[in-house]
């Protein structure tokens, strides 16, 4: 019986690794296809799951075969998916779950995808993480003379889940955010990012973030991050935050650092703090806002000897304070806007006096309200 037992346990154990090969030897004949194939090459991966990290230096299509879930499914101390050098390279419909292997790997190149002086395209995928905040530092990482397009996809549970930085260009379209560690997506000075019609929702601390970056942020809900929807900060920000819902966060935008940015035509609602927050010393403009249901509307902090902020007419209702320390501009509005049908994600404004305030394509908000499902948030 004990020689069946170990006889079992050795045919087990063998299986086992020739399983664990036959992964490996997946991965590294895809890696080998990648290597050998032409400029411009169109790779369809027809395998269901890889082990080990895959590397592109050259204009490729690397996708899914259609109607098939491709996993990369890596732990080490190097991204999942490298790509630096010459483009375009476009990745479409694969699912990768990454973890670090170790703490050192958090010194080296720490995301699950790392993009490098490089045009990418990067659709139709899902980035996960695989351990805590901590093993998942970033999902997707845009560093250098890089050009990035993220379009229609979902991550889930990093710490920085996407950074733009190094005077990288990012675009994120119509994707899903999902329960940050500490910041959804952050751009830094010298980088570009434009967010639009995306879910950015649970982080534990910031929705969205610019230290010292340029910013588009439209047409997203931003919604019940524990901080901040939107840092606008340590450095100066700069750009526009027009057309989102910003809803049941701690505070909806917070501005420091100089920031100047145009905040207009947002509705901020069920703010824990205030809708927005400010130092005077940021030359913010704010204008054509709904501010409804917040504990506090407007809270301005004065910096000693400056006041560069700009408020301009916005709409105030129902909140415990409509504005903190500032004075209300004559073309305040403190009527109730009537939106339409906000929990079927309707803002519409249906006030004659407040037609000129709050969203102004809310159509648009609703199409992102239905495909995210929020009501079964």
């Amino acid at each position: 019986m004990q020689k069946l037992k170990c006889t079992v346990l050795g045919t087990c154990l063998v299986i086992g690794l020739l399983c664990l090969t036959a992964n490996v030897a997946v991965a590294n004949d895809l890696q080998s296809k990648i290597d050998t194939s032409a400029d411009n090459d169109v790779l369809t991966i027809t395998e269901r799951q890889l082990d080990s990290p895959l590397t592109i230096q050259k204009p490729l299509t690397l996708k899914a075969e259609s109607g098939k879930e491709v996993l990369l499914n890596v732990t080490a101390d190097r991204p999942a998916l490298r790509i630096s050098g010459k483009g375009p390279v476009v990745i479409d419909g694969i699912t990768i779950k990454w973890q670090l292997a170790t703490s050192q790997g958090r010194g080296m190149e720490p995301a699950a995808v790392w993009i490098q002086d490089c045009q990418v395209i990067f659709k139709n995928c899902k980035v996960i993480a695989s351990g805590n905040e901590k093993r998942c530092p970033t999902a997707l990482l845009g560093t250098g003379f890089s050009n990035v397009k993220v379009e229609d996809c979902r991550f889930e549970g990093f710490e920085f889940t996407v950074n733009c930085v190094g005077g990288a260009e990012m675009t994120i379209a119509d994707c899903q955010i999902l329960n940050p560690g500490h910041c959804g997506a952050s751009v830094f000075s010298g980088s570009t990012l434009e967010v639009a019609r995306t879910l950015i929702t649970g982080s534990k601390f910031h929705g969205l973030r610019s230290s010292g970056g340029k910013i588009d942020f439209h047409d997203n809900l931003i919604l019940k991050n524990k901080n901040r929807g939107v840092y606008l900060g340590n450095k100066a920000a700069r750009g526009r935050v027009h057309n989102n819902v910003i809803s049941g966060n701690g505070t909806g935008i917070s501005a420091f650092g100089g920031s100047e940015v145009v905040i207009e035509n947002n509705i901020f609602s069920g703010n824990e703090y205030s809708g927005v927050d400010s130092r005077s010393s940021c030359p913010l403009n704010v204008k054509n806002n709904i501010f409804v249901g917040n504990v506090h509307g407007f809270v301005l902090f004065k910096d000693e000897g400056r006041n560069t902020l700009k408020l301009g007419a916005n709409c105030f209702w129902d909140n415990e304070t409509d504005l903190k320390d500032i004075v209300a501009p004559e073309s305040t509005l403190r009527l109730n806007p009537e939106i339409h049908n906000p929990e079927a994600g309707d803002f519409s404004v249906t006030s004659d006096q407040a037609k000129a305030m709050g969203l102004k394509d809310s159509a648009t908000i609703s199409k992102v309200w239905k495909k995210h499902s929020i009501g079964d948030l």
